[in-house]
């Protein structure tokens, strides 16, 4: 709920499938701030979402440090909206 209301996005309707545990939400920090909200598939091991505030398109920095904390995870990005 916390991340929903600082970023201002939906992400608090993902509830039922992080209960259910078939998707975990992150929340990607610069200096303390919350900068990206990420959404992995669990089944898949699979980065599949990641907004900023206000439903924005992450920058490029904010993917290179995604791509590096997946990368570091054995995660795969599979991001729709690039």
């Amino acid at each position: 709920h916390a991340e929903g209301k600082s970023m201002r996005h939906c992400v608090y309707g993902y509830v039922p499938y992080i209960s259910k545990r078939t998707v975990s939400i992150w929340s990607l920090r610069k200096d303390g701030k919350r900068a990206l909200t990420v959404e992995v598939d669990n089944r898949n091991r699979l980065v599949v979402q990641a907004r900023g505030k206000c439903n924005r398109q992450p920058v490029r920095r904010e993917l290179n440090v995604l791509r590096l904390w997946a990368r570091e995870n054995r995660l795969k990005v599979s991001l729709w909206h690039l």
